[in-house]
């Protein structure tokens, strides 16, 4: 069994906030915008965590607040991730490492990591943007993972709900 750790969590496209030394960070000036990072950081986290939910089907209850995500895995938390700003510090705390281990006991192959990196690129885009990279992307996916394109169609469908 590989070691969970959060090279674990890389592994699967993570992002980048879980992995920041928060510390020496600043705060944003002004109220409006340290709102506007809390919501940022967490939707980031929140929308992660939930495609790797739903393609690996891990059966995890999420719950999403306007200063954190917490997942469930029956009655066990698995993972914590908070974030908040005040005017003079950037607050941050984390429990991943129960996710991380179960993560580390999936089967990982190419094609697994290539669907989740794409979905995670299609998330963010929009508009023009979005039909121009959709090509790009559509003709990537089709040689890495072929059928699973619907899929990760539906699952941004799905996502646009709950968004």
């Amino acid at each position: 069994m590989a070691q969970a750790s959060l090279k674990t969590l890389e592994k699967f496209n993570a992002p980048g906030i879980l992995f920041a030394n928060t510390y020496k960070w600043h705060p944003a000036a002004s109220s409006k915008g340290r709102r506007d990072n809390e919501r940022k950081r967490i939707h980031e986290v929140f929308s992660w965590l939930s495609l790797v939910n739903e393609i690996l089907g891990l059966d995890l209850q999420i719950n999403k607040w306007d200063t954190g995500v917490e997942a469930y895995q029956g009655n066990e938390e698995i993972f914590v991730f908070t974030y908040s700003e005040s005017a003079r510090h950037v607050y941050k705390h984390q429990k991943v490492m129960p996710l991380a281990k179960i993560l580390s006991k999936i089967e990982v192959n190419e094609y697994l990591l290539n669907f989740l990196k794409i979905a995670l690129a299609y998330r963010p885009l929009k508009g023009r943007k979005m039909e121009e990279k959709y090509h790009k992307y559509k003709e990537i996916v089709k040689s890495l993972i072929g059928e699973r394109l619907e899929k990760v169609k539906d699952i941004l469908s799905r996502w646009e709900e709950i968004q």
